[in-house]
């Protein structure tokens, strides 16, 4: 799934270096492209294998705890108390209603799993021998739902309802994009909001804590 530990004696971990480059959000997007036309696609089967492979990773027990499981996530509520008062936030004004309405929308949250939880293009690695993927940077994962984090990444890449479809189906192993009910896609909306609402949140953390790496122009 991930790079090989190498090391991890705190506060350092270091892994072993993995012969390729961070896929891009054109590329997955040329990859669903052709899926649509018919073109059989091995780079995004890779891709949703490599994602379902961090969903059957057991999770470590320091993530496991007594909460219910929900589809926002463990990190929403505490970034929310981060920046409540913070100038910018007014924008989201209407968030604290907004959220128990899409996570209905969203429907069960089933059986909880290991996830990700910043599935963004950079945080995959294309090997460049065999056209394998990993995945990197675990900074946020968490025990979770698996469809949000394909929700994540779908949203981190302003993907269409027509490419939404094509990832849901090579994720979930339909065959089709065809088989991606209304109700589905529906479903799969929801999360993306959702997905979006958290990554505005985490911008304002961002700017708020001046701990992050992205400057104060690209937070605002």
């Amino acid at each position: 799934v991930a790079p090989r530990v190498a090391s991890a004696d705190a506060p350092l971990a270091v892994t072993r270096r993995v012969d390729g480059r961070a896929l891009t959000e054109p590329e997955l997007k040329r990859a669903l492209d052709a899926a649509a036309a018919g073109a059989p696609s091995p780079q995004l089967a890779a891709l949703t294998e490599a994602i379902r492979a961090v969903h059957r990773t057991p999770p470590p027990t320091e993530l496991l705890s007594d909460a219910a499981p929900c589809w926002r996530g463990p990190h929403f509520d505490r970034w929310f108390g981060c920046v409540t008062g913070f100038s910018r936030t007014s924008l989201l004004a209407d968030a604290a209603a907004a959220v128990p309405e899409l996570e209905s929308a969203a429907g069960d949250v089933g059986t909880p799993h290991f996830c990700h939880f910043d599935l963004l293009p950079d945080n995959f690695v294309v090997h460049r021998v065999g056209g394998g993927v990993s995945v990197v940077d675990f900074e946020y994962s968490a025990v979770g739902q698996p469809l949000m984090d394909v929700a994540i990444l779908a949203m981190g890449c302003d993907l269409s309802a027509t490419q939404d479809a094509i990832l849901l189906a090579s994720f979930l192993e339909l065959g089709d994009s065809s088989r991606v009910s209304p109700t589905l896609a529906r479903r799969f909306l929801a999360l993306k909001a959702l997905a979006s609402l958290r990554e505005a949140l985490w911008g304002a953390v961002a700017e708020v804590s001046g701990a992050s790496a992205v400057s104060g122009a690209e937070a605002a």
